[in-house]
């Protein structure tokens, strides 16, 4: 089959944040590096920066991504990864849940404070906005993180960095800030059905 000349589309990767959150992971052994991934999976590999071989296969591949049928189409075949093998990449389970969308899920401070080991006042102390959206300053996070450990809570420093790599990296949407969005995903601990090509669009 002749499905002629492909034109090349140019995409622009976003610059994230990843440096102080990689000073944060080094400050972990291996005993609690093991703890976090228990609670949390696998999240902390993509907490690295690409290598230029590894950009120029992801910008090949994005070549043959269709954004209205949200997969890859090749010549013979289409490839769209399932929930399952995405959660089996992250070993992360995938809940009994709802889809998520901003606006029908609003947890309450003491489900935040329990979801990342922070009291309420501190939270309420710490809520600001940036632009139109609301949610911490990353420096805060990092700085409530250091806190945990010097405090021995490891427990509470995972959680803590666990929010920061959900707000910044798996759902950025403001340079350096983790929005309430992300803190709701974080709560729901079910990240995986968010990364299907068909809700990707309906985080946002």
């Amino acid at each position: 089959m002749d499905i002629g000349r492909k034109r090349l589309v140019a995409y622009k990767f976003p610059v994230v944040c990843l440096e102080p959150i990689q000073q944060l992971m080094q400050l972990m052994d291996p005993g609690s590096l093991e703890g976090f991934r228990e609670d949390y999976g696998l999240i902390l590999s993509f907490v690295t920066v690409l290598s230029k071989d590894q950009h120029d296969a992801l910008f090949t591949l994005l070549q043959f991504y269709d954004p209205p049928l949200r997969c890859f189409t090749f010549p013979d075949y289409i490839l769209v990864p399932t929930l399952e093998e995405i959660a089996s990449f992250l070993r992360v389970p995938i809940r009994s849940q709802l889809l998520f969308y901003s606006s029908e899920f609003l947890p309450d401070l003491s489900m935040v404070a329990s979801a990342t080991y922070l009291e309420e006042s501190v939270w309420k102390a710490n809520m600001c906005q940036k632009g139109e959206v609301s949610g911490f300053h990353l420096s805060f996070l990092l700085g409530e993180a250091k806190k945990k450990l010097e405090d021995g809570n490891q427990r509470g420093f995972n959680a803590v960095l666990a929010l920061c790599v959900y707000g910044i990296v798996l759902f950025p949407n403001v340079a350096k800030f983790v929005d309430m969005d992300a803190i709701r995903l974080f709560v729901l601990r079910n990240p995986v059905v968010q990364f299907s090509p068909t809700q990707i669009r309906s985080v946002r």
